[in-house]
């Protein structure tokens, strides 16, 4: 790609116009029939959830106008230059909240200036720049869409200007299961790149790094709340070598909580 030339991509809409577009296209007379079918309880957990979507928006958009970068929306498979030959097990782009993420972070209690922080599947950068702002010992992205790899790269240029210190951040454009694992202890971060097909391909590639040499990996995953309940996690032959790391909960006033995080890290020796 000519780096010269950012690639064509739908601009950031503002956050009201996000937020009434939501409400415009459901239509008053349905919103209204909707909190008057779900009663005094159900309605005021409606506008609760209406409010916390309205504001994680505007949080969204402030936190890229304070680092002059655009790392928010949500962008389908079919906007993104991801080979054709991928694009059966790879997802759509969506930004992360930072509040929660950056809870997510100080949650797992860890001597962070010890760990490289791996984002797989890193999107716009953002949460490379929430990761930023913590003692890290390095930063790196994982990205297979070439245009997210080019807006990745110039959002954390935009940001390198404004934040001081702001550490060095490698964006790598390969195919996850084509990653060079780095020998440090790293924290891996899964905001749901793609399918579970591809991400046992990656957890082999993790478990061979750790045969291979022993040490703390950890796995941080966020997915959006599905219906059909909780994620089942990771097989039975994932668990030889990782372990569930309980999380406390990650809600707070100001963010919607429709994202689930859990965290797994490596046992002491393989087994």
């Amino acid at each position: 790609m000519n780096h010269g030339t950012a690639p064509i991509l739908p601009s950031r809409v503002p956050w009201r116009i996000r937020a009434f577009g939501y409400l415009r296209r459901r239509g008053a007379r349905r919103n209204f029939n909707r909190l008057k079918s779900l009663g005094v309880g159900g309605s005021l957990r409606r506008i609760s959830e209406v409010i916390r979507s309205a504001t994680e928006l505007w949080l969204s958009d402030r936190f890229d106008d304070r680092l002059g970068a655009d790392t928010a929306g949500d962008l389908s498979i079919d906007e993104l230059t991801v080979p054709i030959e991928a694009r059966h097990t790879a997802h759509g782009f969506r930004s992360i909240p930072a509040g929660c993420f950056r809870r997510a972070i100080r949650c797992l209690r860890l001597p962070l200036e010890d760990f490289v922080f791996v984002d797989v599947g890193c999107g716009k950068g953002r949460a490379l720049l929430v990761a930023a702002e913590f003692p890290f010992r390095q930063l790196i992205g994982v990205e297979h869409a070439e245009d997210l790899v080019f807006i990745a790269r110039r959002n954390l240029a935009a940001a390198r200007k404004v934040v001081r210190g702001m550490p060095a951040v490698e964006i790598v454009h390969r195919d996850a299961a084509r990653f060079d694992v780095p020998d440090d202890p790293c924290v891996f971060f899964f905001y749901n790149p793609f399918s579970d097909e591809l991400l046992r391909l990656v957890l082999a590639q993790l478990i061979a790094s750790f045969a291979a040499k022993p040490r703390k990996l950890v796995l941080l995953f966020a997915r959006q709340k599905s219906p059909e309940g909780r994620w089942a996690g990771l097989t039975s032959t994932e668990t030889r070598v990782f372990h569930e790391r309980m999380l406390p909960p990650l809600r707070s006033l100001w963010t919607h909580p429709r994202i689930e995080y859990f965290a797994f890290e490596s046992h002491s020796a393989a087994t």
